[in-house]
């Protein structure tokens, strides 16, 4: 591993990603190395293709285990690498239910485990900054519309979004120095898109036909790394007027300001 400068890393902007390890999450982390970033990846499977660069830095962390989990991010981030600030902190982890069902036929214990990992683990990362007076720039919540229009079938996955999407208002709103961009990043070529798209249908849902016939046009699917740099333009000023901090939006609709963004 090549050689780190401590006094030029102690300079560096602290970025946190969980889901690092895959996907969006995956993405990201490199867009933000290449930023000049010191990131802090978080996610149950490890990262091998970050690893050795000299500026990120992994925990392994189960975050449907949430005392361990507490725990263990507590050691990592404020005990070993004694973080009082964070430039941007990107909750990107997340799963899709397990199967695609009517809601009478999905056992509560499956709706608890996507609570946990899709909203508790945010909140409980977020408790743990904000309890040790850690200052955060930004907040950037992956949601999904599913969160707000109801699709048949989806279960769980809905109804944590959908609780996600309330939590991160409300912390928006008692943390108003904070930004919190909540995005629904729409279809994305990555392991949670392809499950969505081929876990079997347990009944009639036309709208999860259509969606899936939909996803067969040329383009329909974002690549995980096109859709990181979207996240990373919706942070910039220009379009950040555009968001209210805590609002749910679709990364869609800002995509007339991310085009101009790209070509000025």
């Amino acid at each position: 591993m090549p050689s780190v400068n401590i006094r030029e890393v102690k300079n560096l902007e602290n970025v946190i990603i969980t889901g690092a390890s895959h996907g969006i999450g995956n993405s990201l982390a490199h867009l933000m190395l290449n930023k000049g970033c010191r990131v802090f990846g978080i996610s149950r499977s490890i990262p091998r293709d970050l690893l050795k660069h000299p500026h990120f830095h992994f925990c392994s962390v189960d975050l449907s285990d949430l005392p361990a989990a507490t725990e263990r991010l507590a050691n990592f981030l404020l005990r070993e690498h004694r973080i009082q600030h964070v430039w941007r902190l990107f909750l990107n982890a997340g799963l899709f239910s397990q199967r695609i069902a009517p809601m009478k036929n999905v056992p509560l214990a499956d709706i608890d485990y996507l609570m946990k990992v899709n909203v508790w683990a945010n909140k409980m990362l977020l408790d743990l900054l904000l309890g040790s007076s850690v200052t955060i720039d930004s907040c950037v919540v992956s949601s999904s519309i599913a969160g707000v229009r109801a699709r048949s079938g989806f279960n769980g996955y809905a109804i944590s979004k959908s609780a996600l999407n309330m939590t991160m208002k409300l912390y928006a709103l008692e943390n108003p120095s904070i930004f919190f961009a909540v995005l629904g990043l729409c279809f994305v070529d990555t392991r949670l898109g392809r499950h969505v798209l081929n876990t079997p249908l347990e009944g009639d849902f036309p709208e999860n036909l259509a969606l899936r016939e939909r996803a067969k046009n040329r383009g329909y699917l974002a690549t995980a790394e096109q859709r990181a740099l979207d996240v990373d333009a919706a942070l910039s000023t220009t379009v950040r007027e555009h968001i209210t901090s805590g609002d749910f939006i679709e990364i869609r609709s800002l995509e007339p300001l991310l085009r101009n963004l790209k070509v000025s």
